[in-house]
């Protein structure tokens, strides 16, 4: 099909993993919810299809893994798509824990800005790869724009955050 990507799918250790969010989802396009983040499912070029979506907000992602586990890599994919005022993060972090209190940073990523009047549609992936970490919980956080790009701005809109998948691996 012209025009249509693939990405690879990996066995995720966090598949089904129950998903906390410090901040609140958009209710206008709220997938399945924080379980979005886990359902093995991943997202296409459609916002609206098994994106979870941060408006005007931060995405902060805690994922209970339900018991210590080794971990290898943490991916993500965040959707670009600035026609609908959705841009990739600023900064991710990833952070890990065993007891869900304290968490230690394992990787962070500073995505480059879109260039002015980038209006390619796709999905972003990070990948953090850590050295054989022991944990339970995953934390990820992506920074949302605190405003929109002077090339993109309308009216009241605010920046937006779209992931669909976190990969633990």
């Amino acid at each position: 099909m012209a025009g249509s990507f693939t990405r690879k799918w990996e066995n995720s250790i966090a598949l089904h993993a129950n998903v906390s969010l410090k901040n609140p989802f958009s209710e206008d396009f709220p997938a399945k919810g924080p379980a979005t983040l886990t359902d093995g499912m991943l997202g296409d070029k459609d916002f609206s299809t098994n994106w979870l979506f941060f408006y005007g907000t931060d995405m902060v992602a805690t994922i209970d893994l339900g018991e210590n586990k080794t971990i290898n890599q943490v991916q993500m994919n965040f959707l670009q798509d600035a026609k609908h005022f959705i841009f990739n993060p600023t900064n991710i972090i990833v952070e890990t824990s065993q007891d869900g209190r304290n968490f230690k940073t394992v990787g962070k990523q500073q995505p480059d800005p879109l260039q002015d009047g980038d209006y390619n549609i796709k999905p972003n992936n990070y990948s953090f790869k850590v050295s054989a970490v022991q944990a339970r919980y995953v934390r990820v956080t992506g920074t949302c724009l605190p405003a929109l790009p002077s090339w993109r701005l309308w009216g009241n809109k605010k920046p937006a955050l779209c992931c669909d998948e976190i990969i633990v691996l």
